[in-house]
């Protein structure tokens, strides 16, 4: 009796399993399982919006799954092949390919058109970037498979006055300008501040002039791209390099990368190539010891930068050797682009996009207040973001957003390569550069044959 009782209860245990299993990452019809990234200050933010929506909804509860491991992209596509995806999620404009192939995002355009709590005029045009086809190419007239969450022209240069301030009493008969709000320096103008206000005491460096451990490829990309050139060669399936030659303006962005990170011709590199990410340039930043740093509106309350007591100073990034007339041509870049997307599977399409719709709106005007970048809704962005009541903040606000509406543009990224893979391997080629084990030019082409050989955005 004692083993039937054993087997029936063993039986009762894997069902029991199974059901579990299958029904990992489903909840019930009143709840929506939304599936985020980020640090605690990110996650935290979203659950008072969360919050705040559910007290206005009472029909609807929002769980957070928070995503694991170094690929969120990739544990989301295992995710829907597995049957266990969530209801709606974060996604990347250049990760978003491949699941539109899979027919597992749904669009929103009947979504936004029915509502009217959102409309289209609320929208940036970067919102382009989640439009495609129904052949799944994009396309600015296709269908809306994302609405982005808030954005940020990313590399503006964040600088500390008071090191200026510091240079100019020790070398009276050279003082320093601070860098103008309006007109970018140059690329090699920008190095050569950044050289002087770096300090070295025998080989430790006690401030560093600048260093470029936030997504080293993503600068890279804005580098090229302010040359008029593209990273890309023309079918963008590998790096520019056309009959065997490296196209000469992306090598120069390349180049730059190099000279801000290696020291060279007698002076201290600025930023300093390190292996490791465990050295943060926006908490160095706030202690100090790094005078310049490239970041999006966002930093600011990441690294709790205290602007009461900070001297800081924001400008344009700097700019390749180019003069148009007797300006230069300012040009930033915005990568993140993150946007709510809705799962094509769900069965609780109506509630996500009421969820989507009041992040977008009520939601919007809620992070507008905590400042963590421009809102989605440019509608909110040029009326609560900019109208804050703290006129510090407020003057900084106008900035980032009257620079992301006149001079930024997105990040060209190839739609048959995955981005986060593409960054892995020329961060790895490149450190081979930095390390002395390679040239330049070798970095460059191993980069592009394994590009080649390695990316795919297929989900199979």
């Amino acid at each position: 009796m004692r083993k039937v009782f054993s087997k029936l209860l063993a039986a009762i245990m894997i069902v029991l399993l199974s059901v579990s299993l299958f029904a990992c990452g489903k909840t019930d019809e009143n709840t929506i399982l939304f599936y985020v990234w980020g640090n605690n200050n990110d996650v935290a933010n979203i659950e008072k919006l969360i919050s705040d929506f559910e007290s206005k909804n009472e029909d609807i509860k929002v769980e957070i799954e928070r995503a694991t491991g170094t690929n969120v992209f990739d544990s989301l596509k295992t995710r829907f092949t597995s049957g266990s995806e969530p209801d709606m999620f974060f996604m990347d404009p250049n990760e978003i390919n491949g699941f539109i192939e899979a027919g597992y995002i749904e669009p929103l355009d009947d979504y936004i058109a029915a509502e009217g709590g959102l409309e289209l005029e609320d929208l940036w045009d970067f919102n382009d970037a989640y439009r495609y086809d129904e052949n799944g190419v994009r396309d600015e007239n296709g269908k809306l498979y994302g609405v982005i969450k808030d954005l940020s022209p990313d590399f503006m240069l964040v600088y500390n006055k008071d090191h200026i301030d510091e240079y100019n009493r020790a070398n009276p008969d050279m003082p320093i300008e601070y860098p103008s709000e309006t007109v970018p320096m140059t690329w090699y103008e920008y190095l050569d501040l950044a050289r002087k206000m770096t300090i070295k005491n025998g080989d430790d460096y006690t401030r560093y002039g600048t260093l470029i451990d936030y997504v080293p490829i993503k600068h890279l990309s804005e580098w090229v791209q302010q040359t008029g050139s593209s990273l890309y060669n023309e079918d963008m399936t590998g790096l520019n390099i056309v009959n065997g030659e490296i196209d000469p303006k992306m090598k120069e962005a390349f180049q730059f990368l190099y000279d801000l990170q290696v020291s060279r011709d007698g002076y201290d590199a600025p930023g300093k190539y390190m292996a490791t990410s465990l050295i943060n340039s926006g908490d160095l930043f706030n202690t100090g010891n790094i005078f310049s740093v490239w970041y999006g509106r966002w930093a600011i309350p990441s690294y709790k930068w205290d602007l009461e007591n900070m001297n800081i100073g924001f400008a344009p990034p700097p700019v390749p050797e180019r003069v148009y007339g007797d300006e230069r041509d300012n040009y930033g870049i915005t990568s993140g682009m993150i946007s709510y997307a809705m799962s094509s599977r769900t069965t609780k399409k109506d509630k996500c996009y009421r969820f989507i719709e009041y992040c977008m709106t009520d939601g919007g005007k809620i992070m507008a207040d905590i400042g963590m970048n421009v809102p989605g809704n440019k509608t909110i962005a040029k009326n609560e973001f900019i109208n804050v009541e703290n006129e510090k903040i407020q003057k900084i606000n106008r900035y980032f957003v009257d620079y992301l509406e006149k001079y930024t543009h997105p990040i060209i990224n190839s739609p048959y390569i995955s981005a986060t893979k593409f960054d892995n391997i020329l961060y790895q080629e490149m450190a081979k550069v930095y390390e002395g084990k390679q040239s330049l030019d070798a970095a460059i082409r191993a980069a592009h044959a394994r590009v080649v050989t390695e990316t795919s955005i297929n989900l199979d």
